[in-house]
């Protein structure tokens, strides 16, 4: 990039390679600003030699996504100001951290969308109640199931 004197990418490069992590929610605005995709980070960095061709503008550095909504886009302006003004950041990455819980309630629609990943939260909600529980058989109970079938967090 500094051969090409591109030194304003690199900084977006090093956030994209190093900082986005497996799981990290992101939105992709649409090139006719018109639309926004929502998709979580699924695979760590990559690069990808069949696309590194500079001139024809492409995009090597890669990471796979699982988009939302089955990649179908949401309307920027059905989306609160408070997104639509951090989407409005002139560069090409900008930490939206601070409106995860704005994101997650758009997320929680898609329970209408997939009825099967909201009975999946409830279950898990359930296991981590009973983690709490007062009777340590019904806490390893809980555990175990957490445990043979992921975390909370996956």
């Amino acid at each position: 990039m500094e051969q090409e004197n591109w030194t304003d990418g690199i900084g977006n490069v090093n956030l994209f390679v190093k900082k986005m992590r497996i799981g990290d929610l992101i939105l992709v605005p649409d090139n006719n600003k018109k639309y926004v995709y929502i998709g979580a980070i699924e695979s760590d960095y990559y690069h990808d030699p069949k696309v590194d061709k500079p001139n024809e503008g492409s995009y090597p550095h890669q990471r796979k996504v699982k988009w939302f909504y089955d990649k179908n886009p949401l309307l920027r302006s059905d989306l609160p100001e408070e997104i639509r003004g951090s989407l409005r950041y002139p560069g090409t990455i900008a930490n939206i951290t601070k409106h995860i819980a704005i994101i997650e309630d758009l997320l929680n629609i898609s329970e209408k969308i997939n009825p099967k990943d909201s009975l999946v939260k409830k279950a898990l909600k359930v296991l981590e109640e009973l983690l709490e529980d007062n009777d340590s058989e019904i806490r390893l109970k809980a555990a175990e199931i957490i445990v043979r079938h992921g975390t909370l967090n996956e």
